[in-house]
């Protein structure tokens, strides 16, 4: 395409491949088991990939701009819309967006009905400790209750 574009490409979780996750377990993975946070994130854990074309490439240091984005190895997929924004030059245009920025920043991943919480410094847990990730969290609830129920 000649006009700037940019694709997003993500699963929100692994594919259960057979009674208790048992195709991943003959494979040597960790997916099903529940004794780790971060094991427990593995089912939920998919690649996704954010590409530029030429077109926008040539507008835009994609590499400095995703290096801006300050990414974690592992986020929350609800997270994912709003670092496209950001990527693409559309920060503060919408409160909700910058500040789901600012929590992937402090808490990339939270994951409250499985207890499972990773810090921007990598420390998984399967409970919040810090009263700013907890607030964080309280936000972000309310915010999609918001957006989503227009209340």
């Amino acid at each position: 395409m000649s006009e700037p574009t940019v694709l997003v490409f993500f699963g929100d979780h692994l594919a259960n491949l057979g009674e208790d996750c048992l195709a991943y377990r003959e494979l040597g993975m960790d997916v099903g088991k529940t004794d780790t946070p971060k094991n427990t994130l593995e089912a939920y854990k998919t690649p996704f990939v954010i590409y530029g074309n030429t077109a926008y490439c040539e507008r835009v240091d994609f590499a400095k701009a995703k290096e801006s984005l300050q990414l974690s190895p592992v986020i929350n997929s609800n997270y994912l819309g709003a670092a496209v924004l950001e990527l693409t030059g559309f920060s503060g245009n919408d409160a909700y967006f910058d500040f789901l920025n600012y929590a992937r920043r402090q808490l990339p991943v939270f994951r409250l009905k499985e207890n499972v919480y990773c810090d921007k410094d990598g420390n998984f847990s399967s409970a919040v400790s810090n009263p700013d990730h907890l607030d964080i969290i309280n936000k972000v609830d309310m915010w999609e209750y918001h957006r989503l129920r227009g209340k």
